[in-house]
Formats: C-alpha cells, sequence, structure tokens
C-alpha cells in the first residue's frame, strides 16, 4: 500500500483532476483526499457544470458520478469524449449491471468505481490509470525518438502501423526512388509490385496488399526489383513488433553473399536431375521445422513414389525413366506455390514439406493428380502412390518418415491411390455418414439462399452472427462471416452452425480461416445434442492460470480452473485422483477481479468428470452462499467486461 500512495504522489504532483458529484458533503470530503494527491482538484455539482469547466481549462484526469441531476455522468462523458479521445476517466457508481458496464465501455470510459468507494481500491485505480497514460506519453516520446535514429542505418528500414507506411528511412526512399514519406505513403500499395515471384521466396498472394501479408511473418527472404540499379536483389526481411499497434520492417541486401555460398549450396543440397532438394536437405528441413514448430499451426508431409520405377527403367531404359522423374518434377512445381518444399527424397519419390492442414492437402493432392492426367507427355503406366502425414507435436524425422512409408503402403494398395492421415491418431480421413447429411442440408441453404446464423465463443464471451454458405465441398462448407466472428472461429477451432430451417444445432470444426475472402470453412460436423446458444449462465474463462484446492474426507486434490459460472466451476486435474459422486467438495480459489483479490470457499459436488489421456475435466455443481454469490457475480462482471475490452481490440485492429 505504501509502494502505491508513493507511485500517486509521483504520477499526480503536476496534474490537475475534475471531480464531479452531486453529494456536496461527499464532494468535499473526496476533494480533501485528491489534494493529497494531485496539485489540483476543480469540483462540480452535475455534469453541465463539469463540461462547462472542461471547454474552460485543460485537465489531466476526470472523476465522476454517475447518476446526477441535469446531465447524468455518463451523457457528459460522451461528450467529453467528443472533444478528447485520451483522457482518462474514472466513474463512481452504485451499479454493476453488465448493461451499464457495456455502455460505459462503448462510450470510452477507463475505469469504474462501486460505491462506497474504499480507500485503498480508490488508491490503486488511479494508480492503474495514470501509469496506463503515462506509458502510452512515454511510447509517443520512443517513437520521435526511433524516427532520429532510423536513418543512420545501412538497412532498408519502415515503420508501418496495421497497413498504412509511417516512417521510413533514407535508404528505403532511395531504392524505391521516392522522395519523401508522403509519397511513399502514396505509393506504398503499388510498391508490392517491385516483389519477384520465385520458389523460396516471400511473394504477396496479393502483391497490392503486401504489407497485410509481410507483417503477419517474423522473417521471410524476398527478391526485388531495384529501379536504381536496374537489377534484382535478395534481402533478408526482420519484422519486429513495435508498441501501438506498429511494426519495424527491416530489409538487409545479402545479394552478394547468397551469391558466393549459392554453388557449395547446390553442390550439397540439390538433386542435379529435377533441380529440387535432395533427401538430404528435405530432411534437414524438416527437423528445423519440429524444432520451431508452433502447436497451433498446420504441418504436413506429402510423399509422391513412383510405384513401378524398376519396372520403367528396365523396359525403357534409365535415361527415360529418369525423364519420367523430371517431368514429374515440373508438374509439382507448377502445382504447389513458393511456401512449400519441394525435394526428390530418393531414387523414386517426392516429397513435400508445407504448413497446410490435411484438408489443403487432399486439395493438392487431387490437383496434382488431375494436372499429370491431363499432361500427355508423361507416360500412363507410370503408377503413383501418394500419402499424406500430419506433422505432431511429438514427432521426429524418423517417425514421420516411418508412418508415411506405412500409408504409401496403403495408399498403393487402395482405389484411389491416396491415403491422409492424421499424425496424432492415426485415421484415415473419411467423412462420416451423419456428416454427409448435414453437407446435404447445407448445400440446400446455400442453393436456396437460406442465411445461416454461426455463434460460438470467446473466453466465455457469446459472439454471434448471420453468414451466407458460398461453398459446399465433400468435405466442408465455406462460410461469408464478418470479422469479429471470423476472430473468434479462429480463437476457439469450433463453432455451431443454426437456422429456423433446421431441426437441430449443427457443431463443425474450423478447418481454416479465409481472410482475404471473410470465409470460414468448417468440418467434421455432427449435431449438437444441446443448444449451447440459448445459455442458461454466463460462463468465462479467466485471465491467468487460477489454482485450484478441491477437499473432502480429509483428502486434497489440486487443479485449475478451467471456465467459471455463478453455479459451476470446470477444472483440469491430473494424476490418478478421483472424486466421489455424491460427496460434498470444499472448493477454495483466489479469483482476480480488476485490481482487487477476490478470495473464495465455496460447497458443491462433482456433476461429471471427464477422462483425457493425461489429464481429467472435472465439472463441479456450486452451492454458493449468499455473500460468495454476490463475489460470483462481480468477478463474472468483471472478467466479462476484460474480455469485451480486449476482443474490441483485436477486432479495430
Amino acid at each position: 500500500m505504501t509502494k502505491d500512495l508513493e507511485k500517486l504522489k509521483r504520477f499526480g504532483k503536476t496534474l490537475t483532476v475534475l471531480y464531479v458529484e452531486d453529494d456536496i458533503t461527499l464532494q468535499k470530503e473526496t476533494k480533501v483526499f485528491l489534494l493529497k494527491f494531485f496539485k489540483k482538484v476543480i469540483t462540480a455539482d452535475n455534469g453541465a457544470k463539469a463540461l462547462e469547466r472542461f471547454k474552460e481549462q485543460d485537465f489531466h484526469l476526470i472523476v465522476a458520478d454517475v447518476k446526477m441531476p441535469v446531465m447524468d455522468g455518463l451523457t457528459m462523458c460522451q461528450e467529453i469524449r467528443k472533444l478528447n479521445k485520451k483522457i482518462p476517466i474514472i466513474v463512481t457508481t452504485a451499479f454493476d449491471e453488465k448493461e451499464f458496464l457495456f455502455k460505459a465501455l462503448e462510450i470510452g470510459v477507463t475505469n469504474y468505481l462501486l460505491k462506497p468507494i474504499e480507500h485503498k481500491i480508490f488508491i490503486l485505480t488511479l494508480v492503474k490509470t495514470l501509469k496506463e497514460n503515462f506509458l502510452e506519453k512515454r511510447v509517443e516520446e520512443l517513437n520521435a525518438l526511433l524516427k532520429n535514429i532510423i536513418n543512420y542505418q545501412k538497412n532498408m528500414l519502415v515503420v508501418v502501423k496495421e497497413t498504412k507506411i509511417v516512417l521510413a528511412n533514407r535508404q528505403f526512399l532511395e531504392f524505391f526512388s521516392l522522395h519523401s514519406l508522403h509519397e511513399a505513403q502514396i505509393r506504398q500499395k503499388s510498391l508490392g509490385l517491385s516483389f519477384i515471384q520465385e520458389d523460396g521466396f516471400f511473394y504477396p498472394e496479393h502483391p497490392l496488399e503486401w504489407i497485410n501479408e509481410m507483417t503477419k511473418l517474423k522473417s521471410c527472404k524476398v527478391k526485388i526489383y531495384s529501379n536504381k540499379e536496374k537489377e534484382e536483389i535478395v534481402c533478408m526481411v526482420e519484422i519486429t513488433p513495435l508498441p501501438s499497434k506498429e511494426c519495424l520492417i527491416s530489409l538487409a541486401d545479402v545479394t552478394k553473399i547468397l551469391k558466393e555460398d549459392k554453388k557449395i549450396q547446390d553442390d550439397a543440397s540439390m538433386d542435379p536431375l529435377t533441380n529440387t532438394y535432395n533427401g538430404y536437405k528435405f530432411t534437414e528441413l524438416v527437423e528445423s521445422f519440429i524444432k520451431h514448430y508452433d502447436l497451433k499451426d498446420d504441418g504436413t508431409i506429402i510423399f509422391i513414389r513412383v510405384d513401378n520405377y524398376k519396372y520403367l527403367k528396365e523396359i525403357y531404359g534409365y535415361k527415360e525413366a529418369n525423364g519420367y522423374l523430371k517431368k514429374l518434377s515440373d508438374v509439382l512445381r507448377f502445382a504447389i506455390t513458393p511456401d512449400i518444399v519441394l525435394s526428390r527424397f530418393d531414387d523414386k519419390s517426392f516429397a513435400l514439406l508445407n504448413e497446410q492442414s490435411l484438408f489443403e492437402s487432399l486439395e493438392l493432392i487431387q490437383k496434382i493428380k488431375k494436372l499429370l492426367a491431363e499432361d500427355t507427355t508423361i507416360n500412363q503406366e507410370v503408377r503413383l502412390s501418394f500419402s499424406g502425414t500430419k506433422i505432431g507435436k511429438n514427432d521426429s524425422v524418423s517417425s514421420l518418415i516411418s508412418k508415411s512409408d506405412k500409408y504409401l503402403y496403403l495408399a498403393k494398395e487402395s482405389v484411389e491411390n491416396d491415403t491422409i492421415t492424421d499424425a496424432d491418431s492415426e485415421t484415415t480421413f473419411e467423412t462420416s455418414g451423419e456428416s454427409k447429411d448435414i453437407l446435404r442440408l447445407l448445400k440446400g441453404a446455400m442453393t436456396k439462399r437460406n442465411p445461416i446464423k454461426v455463434f460460438n465463443l470467446y473466453k466465455g464471451l457469446s459472439v454471434s452472427s448471420e453468414g451466407q454458405i458460398d461453398f459446399v465441398g465433400e468435405d466442408s462448407v465455406g462460410v461469408i462471416l464478418g470479422k469479429s466472428q471470423l476472430l473468434a472461429l479462429e480463437y476457439e477451432k469450433e463453432g455451431y452452425i443454426y437456422s429456423t430451417n433446421f431441426s437441430s444445432v449443427i457443431k463443425a470444426k474450423v478447418e481454416k480461416i479465409d481472410w482475404s475472402h471473410h470465409r470460414c470453412f468448417f468440418s467434421l460436423f455432427k449435431r449438437a445434442p444441446t443448444s449451447p446458444v440459448h445459455r442458461k449462465c454466463i460462463r468465462v474463462i479467466p485471465r491467468s492460470a487460477t489454482p485450484v484446492t478441491l477437499l473432502y474426507d480429509n483428502e486434497t486434490i489440486q487443479g485449475n480452473i478451467l471456465d467459471i459460472s455463478k453455479n459451476s466451476l470446470a477444472i483440469k486435474i491430473t494424476g490418478d485422483a478421483t472424486l466421489p459422486k455424491e460427496q460434498e467438495i470444499e472448493l477454495l480459489f483466489s479469483l482476480v477481479a480488476g485490481v482487487r483479490d477476490i478470495a473464495m470457499s465455496v460447497h458443491g459436488k462433482l456433476k461429471l468428470m471427464i477422462e483425457n489421456p493425461n489429464w481429467k475435466k472435472v465439472v463441479i455443481d456450486l452451492y454458493p452462499d449468499r455473500e460468495s454469490e454476490k463475489k460470483l457475480s462481480i468477478y463474472i462482471t468483471t472478467r466479462q467486461m476484460e474480455i469485451v475490452r480486449e476482443f474490441k481490440k483485436k477486432s479495430e485492429q
């Protein structure tokens, strides 16, 4: 507490506060309290007077009651926000309803305090609010410093915010023959046309949107045409996030270094017949991919094997058989995108390493087979097998190769000559009967152009919107949706589709998000046994890991809260612990609500237990007393507000 008082005195010693309160006695008491920390405190007893005072002089902070005569606090805040978007505003109120909190958040209130106000909570809220404001000013100062430093760097440097260039150094402007930052901003989209599309180099899918695509990466290698030198150069690009949603893009010219290294690298890593990576290099790339593998990303290895390569050599000769391999490599190179690694893995097999899902790999295999069928220069006696293996979290190169060999054998024996597998479950990619029925239903909705609704949760926050089905494939459905819904679906990886024309709600997995067309692809459909759309109570996911202790019959079990509502608690526990179904359980945990820690002791009973390979999900029905129920309500309302604010920020990015 002493540290907080010192911080508040340090922050407030030069600041002027506007305090608005219609209760004159409370107003005088609070003013005396505030003057201990702030240089000056100006008061008003209603929103209208406060608005006039705000127009007359400068303030650094506003503290205002909500319920006041003439003009209420929220209306006053709304008018002030029209004049000043940044000044921090704290409102004091006796209300904690969700509707009030959402309205306050929408207006732009920075923080709120529930009456009666405890001095400790008041001080913590003032410190938190002012600290955030000081940090924002510090960011502005650092950006000004960055602008001075950036021109002295040898590399080309550009700072972008969202999709706009906000800063560029002299080297960047000269390279692109630009005379000023203003000209760079005008021509920024056309700069993407300078990128050269080539295997192994970053090339934007939509060149005019190169900034948006590049800032999603951490680093990449690009080839650019130089107007100044009239030649192609290669740059290593590093993308570094900066404060205030900005990114620093650094382009270092490495053309000379690469030219010197190219011959050595080619000898060691390239197959001379097909001019693709050899098996040794492919293994090295897979090892690197696994080492830096993000579990949220997709990763797949596709193998294409010439099953009768030995026969082709014996009948047509070594040179002719290798000619087929060369033609096959040309078709593969034509079929894939630059981000996919192509390799001649051994004498009769090609391998592809990509960051696609199994669904996308299946599409790619079908595309390759179609191109091969249309190519009349390839001997029709060539017999091929395909396998697609998803890279799992526990895989090694040897395990992936072993799985691929296994599935290539299955592919050779199958009618379609392709097997798509999941490396974790080792199950064949297929569509169930129920899923096919649902696909027919969704195809009917697309044909009739019937609108559908999509629902899912973002950390417990309900997100739903109307959508339009515009694609129905053999195993997936594409739905056009708004940005907010797509963000929620990307986070939760599943959603619910429903319509007044459907007899039940449909649950589906998110296959992928196509941001360029605002489309979500769903797959693995099934009918939901109960509808989650109309929820009886609000469940939220805690801000951070929240330990919980379960006590019963002198036994103690430790776990972590997965989500929480006023009626129940979902908990993750590890080990061999079990809970009796009818036994009363005491739960001890602490919740963080805003700047407060809420200690909880609640009784409940086991509702269900779901077994997973290494842990159990336990759901406990809660029986809180009146005080605990009030604490849970405060926490859930506060956490909802945090999630709404977080989701709103993501939606605005």
